[in-house]
Parts: structure tokens; C-alpha cells; sequence
């Protein structure tokens, strides 16, 4: 069965990190660099058992060599390393986190000025619709009829709903349900 080879760039995206990172890895580590299967030149043109690759480097973050058989030196080595990648997850989480923080935020920015001109284009219907009757009222109704248009129109602003924000089909060509 023949073992598919990726480049070094390839190879990198499958494992989640820069090329040049996976390169001082190669360098560094001899378990990682028995992944590579031909190197015809610099770097790039490097082939790279994509499989062999995975297996090792679940092997060094999982650290299957066991620590007594490993120097002093080279066990801080391995514990900074696994602190690091840990350290590298929890900042992928946190920016994944900021992302969808500023997401919503767009959203409800959107939902708040759809909101701010659905209730000005109301008052603004409301004002041209009102204004020619109070014309003829004297200021005690005029008074009165503004209240009351007022607190007619609050009322019915509470009331309607808001259709502007329809559920739109999903990427897959499904609507979300309920």
C-alpha cells in the first residue's frame, strides 16, 4: 500500500502550526524526523509521510517515552514544550471566544438600528398623521389628543412584532427550527 506523502507545507496545516515551527521540529526532534520520506532540496521540496508524521507527534505531546529514561535536561525540555502547546490551545479557545463575542456584538448592533428606524419611522407616520387634527383643537384637547396618541402609539410599538429579523436558511440550505 503506498503511504501518502504531503509537502512540508501540507504537512504543517495537518498538524496546526507554521511551517517554520515544523522545521526546528524536524531539526529537534528524531522521532519527527523519520516522517520525512525524500528531501530534494531546500525545504520545500521535502516529502513527508503524513501519517508517520501524526503518529509521532501524538507520541511527543503524549510523551510515550517514559520520563525516568530521559535526561534532566531534556525532561524540562519536554514539560516546557507540553506547557507551551497547552498554553498555544488555551489561546486558540480565547481568540475563537473573542471572535464570537464580536459577532454577537455585530449582531445585536444590526438588531438595535433596525429596531431605532422601525420606531422613528412610526413616530414620523404618527407625527404627519396627528399634526393636521391638533391644528383645530384648543390647548386642553390638543393636550389630551397628544397623550393619548402618544401612549396609543407606545402601545402598539409593544405590540407589533419585529418580522424584519425572519430566519434565514442556514449555509446547508436549512432553517433553523422553532
Amino acid at each position: 500500500m503506498l503511504k501518502a506523502t504531503v509537502s512540508l507545507r501540507a504537512a504543517a496545516r495537518a498538524l496546526g502550526m507554521p511551517p517554520t515551527s515544523l522545521t526546528r521540529w524536524l531539526v529537534q526532534e528524531p522521532t519527527l524526523a523519520t516522517a520525512v520520506v525524500n528531501q530534494r532540496g531546500p525545504r520545500q521540496a521535502m516529502a513527508i509521510d503524513l501519517e508517520r508524521l501524526q503518529h509521532a507527534w501524538a507520541a511527543l505531546q503524549g510523551g510515550n517515552t517514559p520520563t525516568e529514561e530521559l535526561s534532566e535536561r531534556e525532561r524540562l525540555r519536554r514539560e516546557r514544550q507540553q506547557r507551551l502547546y497547552w498554553q498555544g490551545q488555551e489561546l486558540k479557545q480565547q481568540v475563537l471566544a473573542l471572535e464570537q463575542q464580536h459577532v454577537l456584538a455585530a449582531e445585536v448592533e444590526t438588531a438595535s438600528k433596525t429596531l431605532h428606524q422601525r420606531i422613528r419611522t412610526a413616530v414620523e407616520e404618527w407625527v404627519a398623521a396627528t399634526t393636521p387634527a391638533l391644528l383645530e383643537l384648543d390647548p386642553q384637547a390638543r393636550y389630551q389628543a397628544l397623550s393619548r396618541g402618544m401612549n396609543d402609539l407606545l402601545a402598539s410599538l409593544a405590540a407589533t412584532p419585529d418580522h424584519s429579523d425572519e430566519r434565514v436558511p442556514d449555509q446547508h440550505g436549512m432553517a433553523d427550527a422553532g
